[in-house]
């Protein structure tokens, strides 16, 4: 006698004792979610689609991302104007603007974190503000550059804050970079191991800066190799946001 495969309800974790066919719409007896079955036989692999989602609103009926966007625009330009008018920009500003960065360059959608393998293919991409994607990416960094570069030519660009908050965005922006060339051989045995080398040298720097920092020896460094060595731990986070 053949053995029944066993399923568990996603929603209530209720077992569910029955062998379902692809397709099939059921109702968990327990907490009484409708879901719909689907079965790659090939794989074996099985999922189960709630019926009973309604997908909410944005904030304010927005595109989805579009206040993140608006908020990164408002930041970046306060930064902008400041150094455009030789004024001095506030380091919580430069913090929160690696932040806004961090997330705007490194950012993946869950599908692209390599354990979902199951793929909404009715869902609607939304571009924040209803822009064509890649446009927020492509001002903040023309935006950061044309700052650099009057900040250079007013000669200002040398002061230690400056050198701090572009060197660190410079690391994480290239991370990013190298983190979307990489992931074209994605799954390859390459790819893992390259991550397994920066896994092991990010750790190794962690643990050196620690170090440096608790013991008091950062203190006689120079200010140029703390900078890059942030900037190499920028560089990791960049390639695997």
């Amino acid at each position: 006698m053949a053995s029944v495969i066993r399923y568990s309800c996603p929603r209530c974790d209720h077992p569910l004792r029955k062998d379902f066919a692809h397709g099939e719409l059921f109702a968990c007896p327990e907490c009484r979610g409708r879901f719909k079955f689907l079965l790659d036989e090939p794989s074996g692999h099985a999922a189960m689609i709630d019926q009973d989602v309604r997908r909410p609103s944005h904030p304010l009926w927005l595109p989805r991302g579009s206040v993140r966007a608006l908020v990164a625009v408002a930041m970046a330009a306060a930064f902008w104007v400041l150094t455009f008018a030789g004024r001095t920009v506030p380091g919580y500003l430069m913090s929160l603007l690696l932040t806004i960065v961090g997330y705007y360059f490194g950012y993946r959608s869950e599908a692209d974190q390599g354990d979902v393998r199951v793929y909404d293919a009715s869902a609607e991409i939304e571009r924040p503000l209803g822009l064509p994607a890649g446009v927020i990416r492509l001002g903040l960094m023309a935006g950061f550059l044309a700052s650099g570069a009057a900040l250079l030519a007013a000669g200002t660009l040398s002061r230690v804050e400056y050198i701090e908050f572009f060197v660190i965005l410079f690391g994480l922006l290239l991370g990013t970079g190298f983190g979307r060339m990489l992931s074209k051989i994605r799954g390859t045995g390459a790819y893992g191991a390259i991550n397994h080398v920066k896994a092991v040298l990010v750790l190794g720097l962690a643990a050196f800066l620690t170090w440096l920092i608790l013991t008091g020896r950062s203190m006689g460094m120079s200010e140029w190799l703390l900078v890059v060595l942030c900037s190499l731990v920028s560089f990791y986070f960049g390639s695997r946001s």
